[in-house]
C-alpha cells in the first residue's frame, strides 16, 4: 500500500484536491475552478486525470457535490444519526475517467422543525473536527457551518465512543445576501464589504428581535440611507447583521435549552466565522473557530484508515 492517497472536496463552484500522508498529513494541494454547478461529465475526467498524472496514487477518495445527482455517481444519503465508521462502509466505487474513486455519502434527517434536509461534503467538516474533540467529552455538541447554505448539526457520541450527527438544520442566509446584493432594489447599496463590526451588531440586534419582520427590516435597509441614518458604506454590514439575527434567534430559541450556554463549534473561513462569532457573543455565548480544510483532511484520514486503504 502507498504511503499517500488523493482525497477530492468537489464542490458546487470548485474542486478542491489533496495528496495526503498517511502519518504525516497534506503534502500538495491544489484548488481547480471545475465546480460541479458548471462541469460537464468532460470535465470531471480531465480535471481528475491532471491531478492524477502529478499524484499517481492508486487511492483516490471523493466527497462534497461530486456524489450528487449533478455530479459523477448519485450516491444515496446516510440518515442520522450517522458517524465515520457508517460513512466508510458505504463509500460507493466507481471511476472517473479510468481513475478508480471511492465517494463519500452525504447525510439525511428530518429535522427538529418537522423538515426534511440534506447535506453533502458538511458531514466531512463536523465529524474531521469532532475526531479532533478531547477524548473523554460525552457532551452533545452544536456546531455552525457558515456558508451560502450554513449548517446548524448537533452530535454526540454513539455506543461505540464514536461521534454521529444526530440532526442538522439548514440556512440560506449567504445565499439571500448574495440575492440581495445582485438582484435586488438594494443592490447598488451593498456593494461595500461587510467588515463595520457596528453597523453588523447594530442589524443583528434588529434582525433578532422576535417582534420584527424581516421583510419590513430588509426595505428599512434603503429607507435609513435615503433618511441619512444609514451610510452607503455601511449598509452591507448592517444587512448582514438583520439576516444573521434573524437565523440565529430561530437557532438559539429551538437548538439551545433554556438556561443553557453550550460553546458554539465554528467550522469555515475566516470572514464569514467572525460574523458568527460576534453575533454569538452579543447573545452571551461562546464559540470556538476551526478552519474548514483541517477539519475535511482529518475526517479523509480517518475514512481511509476506517475503509483499509488500497481499493
Amino acid at each position: 500500500m502507498s504511503d499517500t492517497f488523493v482525497a477530492l472536496d468537489w464542490g458546487t463552484s470548485k474542486l478542491h484536491a489533496y495528496r495526503i500522508h498517511r502519518d504525516s498529513g497534506v503534502v500538495a494541494e491544489r484548488k481547480l475552478s471545475v465546480g460541479i454547478a458548471s462541469a460537464s461529465r468532460d470535465d470531471m475526467v480531465s480535471a481528475v486525470a491532471e491531478l492524477i498524472a502529478d499524484w499517481p496514487d492508486r487511492d483516490v477518495y471523493a466527497s462534497g457535490m461530486i456524489g450528487s445527482n449533478a455530479g459523477w455517481l448519485p450516491v444515496p444519503y446516510l440518515p442520522c444519526p450517522s458517524g465515520l465508521p457508517v460513512l466508510a462502509a458505504n463509500l460507493a466505487t466507481t471511476e472517473i475517467g479510468n481513475v478508480g474513486c471511492r465517494i463519500v455519502p452525504g447525510l439525511s434527517c428530518h429535522s427538529m422543525f418537522d423538515q426534511p434536509e440534506i447535506m453533502r461534503g458538511e458531514e466531512l467538516e463536523i465529524l474531521g473536527f469532532l475526531a479532533n474533540a478531547v477524548p473523554g467529552d460525552t457532551s452533545e455538541r452544536l456546531l455552525c457551518l457558515p456558508g451560502t447554505h450554513t449548517k446548524w448539526a448537533r452530535a454526540s457520541l454513539d455506543a461505540d465512543g464514536n461521534y454521529q450527527v444526530d440532526d442538522f438544520s439548514t440556512y440560506m442566509t449567504g445565499e439571500l445576501f448574495d440575492l440581495l446584493q445582485k438582484h435586488s432594489l438594494l443592490r447598488g447599496q451593498l456593494t461595500a464589504g461587510s467588515a463595520d463590526a457596528g453597523s453588523f451588531l447594530a442589524g443583528f440586534e434588529r434582525g433578532s428581535d422576535a417582534e420584527a419582520g424581516l421583510a419590513r427590516q430588509l426595505f428599512g435597509v434603503r429607507a435609513r440611507h435615503i433618511s441619512g441614518e444609514l451610510s452607503e458604506a455601511a449598509s452591507a454590514s448592517y444587512c448582514r447583521g438583520l439576516l444573521l439575527g434573524n437565523e440565529l434567534r430561530e437557532v438559539l430559541t429551538t437548538l439551545v435549552p433554556e438556561g443553557s450556554t453550550p460553546t458554539v463549534e465554528i467550522i469555515g473561513n475566516p470572514h464569514l466565522s467572525k460574523l458568527y462569532m460576534l453575533g454569538l457573543q452579543q447573545k452571551g455565548l461562546n464559540a470556538n473557530v476551526t478552519q474548514s480544510r483541517d477539519a475535511v483532511v482529518r475526517a479523509f484520514l480517518e475514512i481511509d484508515s476506517l475503509s483499509g486503504g488500497s481499493q
